[in-house]
């Protein structure tokens, strides 16, 4: 997995949202620490261009963590140039793998090979198009273990939704029962609001 020096490469992939891109950006800086890894954090075009008023330099994401992008499709201003959760998902996905495999490509041709791939758990479209440049990928969950059991009971359709706010949480399985209806995600709380986006 090493290059012939023994460095490794390690692209760590963003989901464009709240709460996803500084787990990933913290993990990086610990795995930067190391000697002889390299890490990139490649984040959207539309999710830099909302928060930064210049590109990063090189090692600009701090702790010797690299910034790459790649596109959502939407690169002026993200999910608000669809306004539809489908169809800014689909196009993620169809921009985002081919926007992918472009970078992958181009640190290869660097002489900067991607090794492994760690992508956020939402991009798992990621695991593929990294399997296709011989880079090892794993998938990396932004949230708290409790948040993830959480989604698994609603998924499986254990509670209903939305959970209430005005009264205890229900009792789940795997998840402390001291939490608060405030504690849990508004994708359990209230579905129909928006997640995607950034505030």
């Amino acid at each position: 997995m090493a290059d012939s020096d023994g460095s490794v490469h390690v692209l760590l992939l963003s989901y464009p949202a709240q709460g996803h891109v500084n787990p990933l950006l913290q993990f990086g800086k610990r795995l930067a620490a190391h000697r002889r890894v390299r890490c990139t954090l490649a984040v959207t075009r539309s999710l830099l261009n909302s928060c930064c008023r210049a590109p990063p330099s090189p090692g600009g994401g701090g702790g010797g963590v690299h910034v790459a992008t790649y596109s959502d499709g939407c690169d002026a201003r993200g999910y608000d140039e669809l306004g539809d959760e489908g169809a800014y998902l689909s196009r993620l996905e169809s921009a985002g793998s081919a926007t992918l495999d472009e970078l992958l490509r181009g640190e290869s041709g660097e002489g900067r090979p991607v090794r492994a791939v760690v992508y956020d758990a939402f991009l798992p479209w990621a695991a593929p198009v990294a399997r296709r440049h011989g880079a090892s990928c794993a998938a990396f969950f932004t949230q708290a273990c409790a948040v993830n059991v959480a989604y698994a009971h609603a998924w499986a359709g254990r509670v209903e939704l939305p959970l209430p706010t005005s009264a205890p949480a229900p009792p789940l399985p795997g998840v402390p029962p001291e939490l608060e209806p405030a504690d849990f995600p508004t994708f359990l709380t209230a579905p129909r609001r928006r997640p995607l986006r950034l505030p």
